[in-house]
C-alpha cells in the first residue's frame, strides 16, 4: 500500500551556504573547543575559536570552563576588534539566546 508523502514541517528550512568573504579581517566564524583537560598553571578548560573566514587565520583564547556570551563578546573585542578593526559578519552555530546575549554585550 503506498504511503503518503509527508510535507516538511513549517520550521524546517533549507540550508544555504555562506557567501565568500571579500577581504581579510571583516568576516569571522566563532566556535568553542570545550572539555579540555585543565592546564597545570591556570586551569583553562575551554577555547573560543575565532577564524578569519578569508585568510583562515585562527585565534584560540584560553578561558576557564564554559564561557558566557558576555565574556565571549569581551574577548572578541579585546583580541580581534581592537587589533584588526570592525567585523562586518560573525557566524556562530550557537543557539539564538547565546547569539542575542553576545550581540547585546558586543554593542554595549
Amino acid at each position: 500500500m503506498p504511503t503518503k508523502q509527508e510535507k516538511p514541517s513549517s520550521t524546517a528550512r533549507t540550508l544555504q551556504s555562506l557567501a565568500a568573504p571579500r577581504r581579510p579581517g571583516t568576516e569571522y566564524a566563532l566556535d568553542f573547543v570545550t572539555h579540555l583537560p585543565f592546564s597545570s598553571r591556570e586551569e583553562y578548560g575551554a577555547l573560543p575559536e575565532i577564524v578569519d573566514r578569508f585568510s583562515k587565520r585562527v585565534w584560540l583564547i584560553p578561558t576557564r570552563g564554559t564561557t558566557t556570551a558576555e565574556v565571549t563578546a569581551m574577548l572578541f573585542l579585546k583580541h580581534i576588534i581592537y587589533k584588526n578593526g570592525r567585523a562586518l559578519e560573525i557566524v556562530s552555530d550557537r543557539d539564538s539566546k547565546f547569539n542575542t546575549k553576545f550581540w547585546t554585550a558586543f554593542h554595549a
